[in-house]
């Protein structure tokens, strides 16, 4: 993956990361539930794409 991907995925994460709070606030915690899914799904997306560094 290269690190603009990366970068977009996180972009994307954090953008629906965002709704989810902005639902949960508003009270529509079905739809909060679903964009917190997705947010957290996309964030371990972005992390099997990263290397470990093993020492």
């Amino acid at each position: 993956m290269t690190e603009n991907h990366v970068s977009g995925m996180e972009a994307s994460a954090v953008s629906v990361l965002k709704r989810a709070v902005e639902l949960d606030h508003s009270g529509r915690f079905q739809e909060s539930l679903v964009c917190y899914q997705e947010g957290i799904q996309l964030l371990l997306d972005v992390l099997k794409g990263i290397p470990l560094l093993l020492m």
